[in-house]
């Protein structure tokens, strides 16, 4: 309920013409931060009475702004920064559009190389946001990631925030609020987002994915587009070994809390430790697909749940190790760990870690 408050408050702010130039929301991960700044840029540029339901996000005065890997074409990518991941973008709002920043990165390269929010970027969205609106009356630019923002690159950044362009709104979002600029931070209202209820899964995600009058029960789409459809879980050897081995890493996790019995954890950890980097940034990302899937079964929110184990394995039992109170916890570990691939972590370490703390998180309180 929280979330349909701070949308409606907002958008009663947008009708009245009270709404601040630069709004950041905190989104501590699975909040709707990138989601609700989406709708709220297109309540704007469409002057409707109601909130849109393009579930696409794409209009020509709706500009965004987020984190990109350096590809390998670099000298294509320096020549136009803002529009190089333009198509993997949109791909991915439609698809994903309450996916994390980790999420995006892999979604949009394999390339191992940390993202970032680059000069070049920020430069080119200001110019664009200093023309005059394309269809709109207004334009509005959605600022995804200032926790990717380096010092130089924010200073940039926020002297159009200071003096934005005439009719022009934005809607920043970071995942921690200690990261942002204080500067930025100065001259932004913050709104730190509440966790997600069922009733917003349910509500929310349903018709703002699939319109007002869908139903999943009728629609060929699942929570595997709304949430996962980069990852593709199909009925194939790789992804059935990599199911086996999360698996088996919570089962030998549980024998660790319950038991003290650590020996398989190590012996796990070999094994993913011995895994190629992309492996084994596939087996996180499973594990977030894999958590996901469990939060909805123990919340019981059925219209989003959609599982098909490829070893008989019974998420339905496992679920309920999944709560209100360790599920952000555990897609924080998760994406954390990503990062730190990305950052050349020594894999045989980080995996032995990641157990630990994955055994602490999911079974030591229940």
């Amino acid at each position: 309920m929280e979330h349909v408050k701070i949308k409606g408050k907002l958008i009663q702010s947008i009708k009245e013409k009270k709404i601040p130039n630069s709004i950041c929301f905190v989104d501590k991960g699975g909040r709707g931060g990138l989601h609700l700044a989406c709708e709220l840029g297109l309540f704007i540029v469409e002057y409707k009475a109601k909130p849109s339901t393009n579930s696409d996000y794409v209009h020509p005065d709706l500009h965004y702004l987020y984190p990109t890997k350096m590809p390998k074409k670099e000298s294509a990518f320096k020549k136009r920064m803002s529009t190089f991941y333009l198509d993997t973008w949109r791909k991915f709002i439609s698809s994903n559009i309450y996916g994390s920043f980790e999420e995006w990165l892999n979604f949009s390269s394999s390339i191992n190389r940390p993202g970032t929010i680059r000069v070049g970027q920020v430069e080119e969205t200001i110019s664009v946001l200093n023309l005059k609106p394309f269809k709109s009356d207004r334009k509005v630019c959605v600022i995804w990631g200032l926790d990717y923002l380096r010092s130089d690159v924010g200073n940039k950044l926020l002297k159009i925030i200071e003096e934005p362009p005439k009719k022009t709104n934005f809607f920043l979002v970071a995942k921690d609020e200690k990261k942002i600029m204080q500067t930025i931070k100065s001259r932004s209202q913050i709104i730190v987002l509440p966790s997600l209820g069922n009733d917003t899964l349910k509500g929310t995600l349903v018709d703002t994915q699939f319109g007002e009058s869908s139903s999943l029960k009728n629609s060929k789409k699942s929570s595997d587009v709304l949430f996962n459809r980069n990852l593709k879980v199909v009925n194939s050897e790789p992804n059935k070994k990599r199911e086996a081995l999360f698996i088996e890493c919570l089962r030998s996790c549980y024998k660790a809390v319950k038991r003290g019995d650590f020996t398989e954890v190590v012996e796990n950890s070999i094994e993913l430790g011995s895994l190629s980097k992309a492996d084994l940034k596939e087996f996180f990302l499973f594990g977030i697909h894999f958590i996901r899937q469990s939060f909805f079964q123990s919340q019981g929110v059925k219209e989003l749940y959609k599982y098909s184990s490829l070893n008989d394995f019974s998420i339905e039992k496992f679920a309920p190790f999944v709560s209100k109170e360790n599920y952000g916890q555990l897609i924080s570990l998760f994406e954390k760990n990503l990062y730190y691939i990305d950052r050349n972590a020594n894999s045989k370490i980080l995996t032995f870690s990641f157990l630990l703390k994955f055994s602490s998180i999911l079974y030591l309180k229940n």
